[in-house]
């Protein structure tokens, strides 16, 4: 499936939660009203696999579910992976209480960022660049309700740890998806096909009715899917293949197992795609028919809707178009062009539903609104969306010439700069020349140009989001730019044999390239952090600091900083000895590939990229370098299996296919070897501190305790700042005054306040101040012209 962080670090990386899409409430969205009665697409569906998720309450479920009813949308839905995630436990019905709490369960977490996957390494959040710690409040950061934090983290080790954070998980939606039907929106779960199962000698049919019989009993969903794996796609399965046909059992002792319970949800499919090979619609030939039929579209949604939808006659059928994809997942995207040619074509297949997958909200809120009017009237044209979309965004003054430049950008137009490197939203070295490059941001001069015609402070607010998210976007490209020369430059240098003539050359060549390429990632990371408006971008922070930062500045860093030391090449006596490796690693700490890997090379970054060093580094499959501080867990094998000379030198050998030519690291060279302006800032850089309210409530229950989340980015300040919230009833002239509470800190710069259930009867508004050092911020900017509202219901 679909892959990042965090986080969602991920889950923002892994945790495929689905939600929908979060935008400003200040944004004024095109109203709808103006468009038919009823939508031609019964649901319009906003599917997010990862979102970065705070407070136990489900406040920020129960804000994204306010926002897809106010867009007339209806559903939220969940994928997950089993026997991994605790989204949906795997289990027989002896195996849970009366409650729907279990009592029996296995090894389960979402993703945090003390748990490295898909690519993210394992950092403690303090450790984060830029000021950038200040805006989470410990070390293990998790997301999803911090569900699996503190004596959960990086993972839950006991099975009672597991059993509490299955039933803190089920807790969770249970309250969301309560608040989701109250809004009258549609919920659903998942898991893929074939069912994992915890033990292999128990049916199918026997853990679906545990698991459908628990769910009933823990929270309340209206759909059930059953996905298909990636695989499917990449590996072009044909509908005669055993897993294939497995599939189809897989599903059928679903629907048996659902008959049993008598579970009230439906059935339906998803997956990479509609069906196998050579008939995509397949399952329509051999499902029972009350199964609804879907799938995302194919090639990260890249390719058109399958023409094979016109085929499936006996079942509903929905289309999932994408948001956004997850390659390119730290760099904005516009698909609206798209999401409206797909959206038509999939009604013109017979499709009822429209599900769309995303993993970021205000990011992608432009395609977001689109699927949402596209779905009430295919008459819909890009040009009309986006010259509505731009005059309620910035103004009538400035948006009519703001649409035509987004207009150009939309879909296949605009510049990619991020690709999937061993996980979502990946940075790669670029090597052509950056004044070509540059030609392609040109449009962000032109947006630049543009700023002067805004006045009003919240259509401004709404611009510079856009602007900085492109000013950071060219910014990456050129970092890749950068990246490369420096790349080229290390190569050359590692190349020379006398230590004192490779560390003056390196001096001469590669370190201007090296404070060149830092001053840039300067400049990305604050036009970045300038956009943190929700907890996707908080998510998009921790995949570069997780993911990017340790390829494109930590090992070229490293490298460069073990030259300046003059580290030497490791002795013969050094080197330990070919060993076994496997998927669970061997040397577990920091990893990279490098197309010119040598052993010196990795010598370095297993001696800088920690302090102190790692004990041991092991090279592998010609390019890969691992660190660590044990190893032998697999087991020695003869040197002659480390047979592949090393991708930077033919005459070393870098191990072999699941072998590692293993050295006890002699280096102790460290950051302090490279001069201040050659490493990233610890501190933040903006021109201004910033105060972030990530999820603005505008929607509760009667019933709800009301809780908000506040942060603060800023410079090292002497004072800790101090946030205030200041509410009234609506509609009644009391002064704010009348009921201010302070902001209470729940680590570095992150703030939260909860106002007694007695305090908001009814429908209220309030404001957040923040005095940081002097400076004043206030939430809305535009205070004191408007408040935020929230209505209780």
């Amino acid at each position: 499936m679909l892959h990042i962080l965090l986080l969602n670090i991920w889950e923002s990386i892994l945790t495929f939660i689905g939600m929908l899409f979060q935008f400003k409430d200040n944004w004024k969205f095109p109203c709808l009203t103006k468009y038919i009665s009823h939508p031609i697409l019964m649901f319009a569906v906003c599917n997010r696999f990862m979102i970065f998720l705070r407070d136990q309450t489900g406040g920020e479920y129960n804000h994204h579910a306010t926002q897809i009813s106010k867009m007339k949308m209806n559903f939220i839905g969940l994928h997950t992976y089993p026997l991994y995630e605790p989204t949906v436990w795997v289990g027989t019905d002896s195996d849970f209480n009366s409650d729907g709490t279990v009592k029996v369960s296995y090894p389960t977490s979402y993703m945090t960022s003390l748990r490295g996957d898909w690519g993210y390494l394992p950092k403690t959040t303090s450790n984060y660049y830029y000021g950038s710690a200040l805006l989470y409040s410990s070390d293990c950061t998790q997301g999803l309700s911090n569900i699996n934090t503190g004596a959960f983290c990086p993972v839950p080790t006991t099975n009672a740890d597991d059993n509490t954070v299955f039933n803190s998980a089920g807790n969770l939606l249970s309250q969301s998806f309560a608040y989701a039907h109250a809004l009258q929106l549609k919920t659903c779960v998942g898991t893929e096909t074939p069912l994992a199962k915890p033990d292999q000698s128990i049916d199918s049919v026997t853990y679906y009715s545990g698991i459908f019989d628990r769910i009933s009993k823990t929270y309340d969903i209206d759909y059930y899917w059953v996905w298909t794996s990636e695989d499917w796609e990449w590996s072009n399965y044909q509908q005669n293949d055993t897993i294939v046909q497995q599939a189809v059992q897989d599903m059928n002792d679903a629907f048996t197992a659902r008959n049993l319970v008598n579970a009230t949800f439906q059935l339906a499919t998803c997956g990479w795609v509609l069906g196998p090979s050579p008939n995509r619609a397949y399952f329509d030939d051999v499902l029972p028919s009350e199964y609804i039929l879907s799938s995302i579209d194919q090639q990260v949604g890249k390719s058109a809707v399958d023409p094979a939808y016109a085929d499936v006659k006996n079942h509903r059928k929905w289309d999932i178009p994408w948001m956004e994809d997850d390659p390119s997942l730290t760099a904005p995207q516009l698909w609206v062009s798209r999401t409206i040619e797909h959206a038509k074509d999939a009604l013109s297949y017979g499709c009822e539903g429209l599900p769309g997958i995303m993993w970021r909200t205000v990011a992608t809120s432009p395609t977001i609104s689109a699927l949402s009017q596209v779905t009430w009237d295919t008459s819909l044209t890009p040009e009309m969306f986006w010259n509505d979309w731009s005059v309620s965004q910035f103004g009538p003054d400035a948006g009519p010439s703001i649409a035509s430049i987004f207009e150009s950008i939309d879909s296949f137009n605009l510049p990619t700069p991020a690709t999937w490197t061993n996980g979502p939203g990946g940075m790669v070295p670029n090597s052509e020349l950056w004044d070509r490059v540059a030609q392609e941001y040109d449009f962000v001069d032109k947006l630049t140009a543009l700023r002067e015609q805004i006045t009003d402070i919240v259509y401004l607010d709404n611009f510079d989001y856009w602007l900085n998210s492109f000013y950071y976007m060219r910014d990456m490209a050129h970092v890749e730019c950068a990246w490369a020369q420096l790349e080229a430059a290390l190569n050359l240098v590692l190349a020379i044999d006398n230590p004192d003539i490779r560390k003056q050359v390196a001096i001469d060549t590669a370190l201007p390239i090296r404070v060149e390429m830092v001053g840039l990632w300067n400049s990305m990371m604050t036009n970045l952090q300038a956009t943190v408006t929700s907890t996707g971008e908080l998510g998009t922070i921790m995949n570069m600091e997780q993911h990017n930062t340790p390829l494109a500045i930590g090992a070229p860093g490293a490298i460069l900083a073990g030259i300046l030391s003059g580290c030497s090449e490791p002795s013969p006596s050094e080197y330990l000895g070919c060993y076994i490796d496997s998927s669970d690693r061997d040397l577990d700490g920091y990893s990279f590939s490098d197309a010119s890997m040598t052993v010196l090379m990795c010598s370095y970054a297993c001696a800088i990229l920690r302090s102190p060093p790692y004990k041991y580094y092991g090279l592998q499959y010609s390019t890969y370098c691992f660190c660590g501080d044990s190893f032998g867990e697999y087991g020695r094998v003869d040197d002659s299996e480390c047979n592949m000379p090393c991708g930077g030198d033919q005459s070393e050998m870098c191990g072999s296919a699941w072998r590692n030519s293993i050295y006890i690291n002699s280096c102790n060279a460290s950051y302090s070897d490279l001069p201040p302006d050659a490493v990233p800032s610890s501190t933040y850089l903006g021109s201004t501190p910033r105060l972030i309210i990530p999820t603005p409530r505008d929607t509760m229950l009667a019933t709800e305790q009301f809780e908000l989340s506040a942060m603060v980015l800023s410079a090292p300040q002497v004072t800790p700042p101090e946030l205030s919230l200041f509410m009234r009833l609506l509609g009644e002239d009391e002064s704010f005054l009348e009921y201010a509470m302070s902001l209470v800190s729940q680590g570095r710069q992150v703030y939260t306040v909860q106002l007694p259930t007695a305090a908001t009867p009814s429908d209220f508004e309030y404001y957040v101040q923040a005095n940081v050092n002097g400076t004043m911020l206030v939430f809305p900017v535009n205070v004191p012209l408007q408040f935020q509202t929230v209505v209780v219901f």
